[in-house]
């Protein structure tokens, strides 16, 4: 009987595995199981000519995270997708694989949002992210910003931007994404708060005040904390209702997100919006001619009970042996794959795929694989529930 039920279950996969060949159109199509809760795929298509690798993960598997990373662990800075998982090894976990993420500028700072283990390293900027909320569910919108500090009092000022210039009258987070200091001038007062417990989205944290300094600047930022400084009106709050040994409430939040975030990544544009292609660039204020011309492309999507998320890269700018996607054929693809939403995240030289530290896909770079400035990488903890960042 046991022998009768494996013959049938070994029956169930091969026509699983026919079907979605035959729905995917792939001329040469491989599936192996890399870790419990990660399904390798690597599809090969002539149409196109497209090399395609696709990630499959089980968020319902206890021992499997997901996290983004920034190259250096600053702001400013750029690796290579296997250098950054070099960086993240740790005692607790293993890297299983990865991809590369957002969009970046030439001294290598993210283009949108990035929350890497419930800390927000930039503002949004009117682009879609793909994140992942505390109790692993998935999500691509385009998040909005806001942020106050209170008082033990009750008052309370709003906090205008993240590791980013102070302008007049602004309260500015910098956190240790930021430089070493806050590089600021001496017209204004800084707090530096040690956070008490863990640093979270979409939710009040509780800090307490370790030190305060007025018309001095350049503020030494905590590893256990933040810093905040004012300018102006922001310098007076400062100043006139917060001393060193207060506890105070800050609040970080994506909305219209409304449950704790852990990570966070962004992309540009949308490809999938509940089931359909919508490719809204746009939207995202992206030219045409980036959606419709090939190229090398990396993207993420997630399915429709939300338990799977897919990542995937398509290797291009190879004629004769893969062409890259426009941002139509990447949907598509997706969607046949599973996706209910999906997101394009950066491509051209820096669509990187990384299984143990090694690349799978074929880089577009004449050098091979591109320096980039962030990732989301696929973790999986030795203890089943494990939230190894906190």
């Amino acid at each position: 009987m046991r022998a009768l039920k494996s013959v049938y279950l070994h029956s169930i996969f091969i026509i699983w595995i026919f079907s979605l060949q035959q729905s995917l159109c792939a001329d040469t199509y491989e599936k192996k199981t890399i870790t419990p809760g990660v399904i390798y795929h690597r599809v090969y298509m002539q149409k196109g000519p497209w090399s395609i690798n696709v990630l499959e993960v089980d968020l319902k598997e206890p021992t499997i995270l997901l996290r983004t990373y920034k190259a250096g662990h600053n702001l400013i800075g750029r690796k290579k997708i296997s250098e950054m998982a070099i960086d993240m090894r740790g005692d607790d976990y293993e890297i299983i694989a990865g991809i590369n993420g957002d969009f970046f500028s030439r001294e290598g700072i993210q283009v949108g949002v990035q929350v890497m283990d419930g800390m927000i390293l930039s503002k949004p900027c009117g682009r879609s992210v793909f994140g992942l909320t505390d109790k692993k569910r998935p999500f691509i919108d385009i998040v909005d910003y806001d942020a106050r500090v209170y008082t033990a009092e009750g008052k309370w000022y709003t906090i205008h931007t993240i590791n980013d210039r102070r302008e007049k009258d602004f309260l500015v987070l910098y956190n240790t994404f930021s430089s070493p200091t806050t590089l600021t001038n001496k017209w204004g007062t800084e707090v530096a708060i040690e956070i008490l417990g863990k640093s979270v989205i979409n939710d009040t944290i509780k800090g307490i005040v370790r030190q305060k300094e007025t018309l001095r600047g350049n503020m030494q930022i905590p590893s256990n904390g933040f810093i905040l400084s004012g300018h102006d009106l922001g310098h007076n709050f400062l100043k006139n209702n917060i001393l060193s040994g207060d506890t105070v409430k800050i609040y970080l939040g994506l909305p219209p997100i409304d449950e704790q975030v852990s990570q966070v990544i962004g992309g540009v544009p949308r490809l999938i919006r509940q089931g359909r292609i919508s490719v809204e660039y746009e939207r995202e204020s992206i030219s045409e001619a980036f959606v419709t011309t090939r190229h090398p492309r990396t993207a993420i999507g997630f399915s429709k009970d939300s338990t799977k998320v897919f990542m995937m890269t398509v290797d291009g700018r190879q004629p004769g042996f893969s062409e890259g996607m426009s941002l139509y054929e990447l949907a598509e693809f997706l969607l046949d794959f599973g996706a209910l939403d999906a997101l394009n995240l950066d491509g051209g030289g820096s669509t990187t795929m990384i299984i143990d530290d090694k690349i799978v896909n074929s880089p577009s770079d004449s050098a091979g694989e591109r320096p980039v400035s962030n990732g989301l990488f696929i973790i999986k903890s030795k203890a089943p529930g494990d939230k190894v960042w906190y």
